[in-house]
């Protein structure tokens, strides 16, 4: 994959330049009003970043725990807005985050494919659902069962993580597990509803976009008709797919960032070399 001059300048000018370029090309809409104040850290600095959040969020049921997502190429989000519109789907507003991803020295986890992730202040794990060859987008697997919160997170990090002191705070017990964060990033979010589905346009501060259609589901029998209606957005908002060797934000910080991480991930057949 070709990189901006973006991702090599200084953090905070990188992540400026992609905001500023997006706008201009139409991927992500201009910051007026309802700003919040958003610090994150990464690349050896502390940044402190100011975005636009909306007070609108999507409300999901508390059984749907798996997530049904595919990624493809960022489009013009003055398109985007229309079609959305055009079909009868509505704009849920805009966020900013940081996420970590968490795994010990053998990347035990990662190579089950199986992800940890601190989001903001929020611990989540994301299991993998169904067989490789069933559910895939691209270079990665498309169905997960999201587990969300630190007591949820760490009773079902006891299957994974041997000798895991689930008396003590999740950030400690891993520590003393050998975890520490092997990624670092920070996104900027805008999101869409359409049938059922949420639409997000991701901008992440290494010089990467990416467009996410995703759909939430109770159970594993539900998971082929997630995908149907997932497809179907898809066709709806004329999303292209993305193109070889690119995936989603994670996938392709890693192939520029992490090179062991992605050979465990490519000795385990997670990931393609």
């Amino acid at each position: 994959m070709k990189f901006t001059a973006a991702a090599r300048l200084p953090v905070h000018s990188a992540f400026m330049h992609v905001a500023a370029c997006s706008y201009r090309h139409g991927i992500l809409p201009k910051f007026t009003k309802g700003y919040a104040r958003q610090d994150f850290h990464g690349f050896g600095g502390k940044i402190a970043f100011t975005a636009l959040r909306s007070i609108q969020s999507e409300e999901l049921s508390p059984s749907a725990s798996i997530e049904v997502e595919k990624k493809f190429q960022p489009p013009s989000i003055r398109e985007l807005e229309e079609l959305v519109k055009q079909h009868g789907g509505q704009e849920l507003g805009k966020v900013a985050f940081t996420d970590l991803y968490y795994d010990d020295a053998e990347y035990s986890l990662v190579s089950t494919d199986t992800w940890l992730r601190r989001r903001d202040d929020t611990w989540e794990l994301k299991v993998p659902v169904g067989t490789e060859e069933e559910y895939r987008s691209g270079d990665e697997r498309a169905v997960f069962r999201e587990v969300e919160g630190e007591a949820s997170v760490m009773e079902a990090l006891t299957e994974y993580v041997a000798g895991l002191d689930s008396s003590r705070p999740l950030a400690e017990a891993l520590q003393a597990c050998n975890f520490t964060a092997f990624a670092e990033f920070h996104t900027i979010r805008q999101k869409w509803s359409l049938s059922g589905c949420t639409i997000d346009l991701d901008v992440a501060d290494f010089g990467y976009s990416i467009m996410e259609i995703e759909a939430m589901c109770g159970s594993e029998d539900d998971v082929p008709g997630a995908l149907e209606n997932v497809e179907r957005v898809a066709e709806l908002l004329n999303a292209q797919p993305l193109t070889s060797g690119h995936g989603g934000k994670l996938v392709t910080y890693i192939r520029n960032f992490c090179p062991q991480v992605l050979a465990r991930l490519v000795q385990a057949g997670i990931l393609h070399g």
